[in-house]
């Protein structure tokens, strides 16, 4: 997600030779990334920001595992994809098997957002909210190009704790 927002925000460099865009001074304290996801204190510097985010391990849901018992196909999870790679110049075929997590499974996780005082809570609930619709658009993993990795992520649920709530 991280990776998405900074190049949809052009942290990105053009040259893969350039290191991403590092923010400092007033534009480390306004950057909306930097401040989702922390930015580590250097050696001899004061400027740091810590993460605000946490995603939790997503597990799969029961309808999800009894699905998964209950197929031959599916072993521990995932199933075997054959694939073809075709040699353009020679038009020999290579075949190839992938394991990926079925189409269809679904999985319950948890995001936390911590908002400290100062920050602007909507800005980042904003950001965070762009993050996973560019996600929505993109892929985990890899073999994006043919179709794996395509994720939908449904907020369900939310709650919200102060300080108070920790102090019982």
């Amino acid at each position: 997600m991280r990776s998405l927002l900074d190049l949809k925000d052009g942290h990105v460099p053009e040259n893969s030779k350039e290191d991403l865009k590092k923010c400092s001074g007033e534009e480390l304290k306004n950057c909306l990334i930097c401040q989702l996801f922390g930015v580590g204190a250097k050696e001899g510097s004061e400027e740091f920001n810590r993460t605000r985010l946490v995603f939790r391990d997503a597990y799969p849901t029961d309808d999800t595992l009894g699905w998964w018992n209950s197929s031959e196909e599916i072993v521990e999870g995932t199933e075997v994809k054959g694939e073809n790679v075709i040699n353009r110049i020679t038009s020999a075929a290579n075949p190839r098997f992938m394991e990926r997590v079925p189409a269809g499974s679904k999985f319950e996780g948890e995001i936390i957002l911590s908002i400290y005082e100062g920050d602007d809570e909507e800005k980042l609930k904003n950001k965070l909210k762009e993050g996973i619709e560019l996600l929505k658009d993109s892929y985990i993993g890899g073999s994006g190009s043919r179709g794996y990795g395509k994720v939908e992520l449904k907020i369900t649920s939310t709650e919200e704790k102060n300080a108070d709530d920790y102090s019982k």
